[in-house]
C-alpha cells in the first residue's frame, strides 16, 4: 500500500460553488503546502440542512475522496471511475468535484 500524504494543520486552501445535477454545492479544496496538490476536499451542497441525508452523504464523499487524494490516487482516474451524462457532463456532486480538481491540475 501506498504512503498516505498528510496534510499539516495549517495549509493553503479555496473555495468555489460549482455547480452540479443536484443544484450549486461549496467545494473547499486544501492544498499541500510543499508542492501545492490538492489533498483534502470539504462539501456542503447549498440545499442541504446540517444533519440531512443530503449533509452526511456529502461529508462522506469528501473524507472518500480525499483519502483517495491523499494516497496518491491519480485525479483523472477518479474522474474517468465517476457517472457521467450524454456530453460527458457530470452526473453527481462527487463527478462534478473530480472535474474542478482536475481544472486545478491542469492551472486552470
Amino acid at each position: 500500500m501506498t504512503t498516505r500524504r498528510r496534510l499539516p494543520n495549517r495549509r493553503r486552501s479555496e473555495t468555489a460553488k460549482l455547480p452540479t445535477p443536484s443544484g450549486p454545492v461549496h467545494v473547499t479544496i486544501g492544498f499541500h503546502p510543499d508542492d501545492g496538490d490538492p489533498l483534502e476536499v470539504f462539501l456542503r451542497p447549498a440545499s442541504a440542512r446540517s444533519g440531512s441525508d443530503l449533509q452526511f452523504l456529502a461529508d462522506d464523499a469528501a473524507i472518500i475522496l480525499s483519502l483517495c487524494l491523499q494516497y496518491g490516487v491519480p485525479i483523472d482516474v477518479i474522474g474517468k471511475s465517476l457517472s457521467r451524462q450524454q456530453g460527458y457532463r457530470p452526473a453527481s456532486l462527487l463527478a462534478a468535484v473530480a472535474d474542478h480538481l482536475a481544472l486545478i491540475e491542469k492551472g486552470g
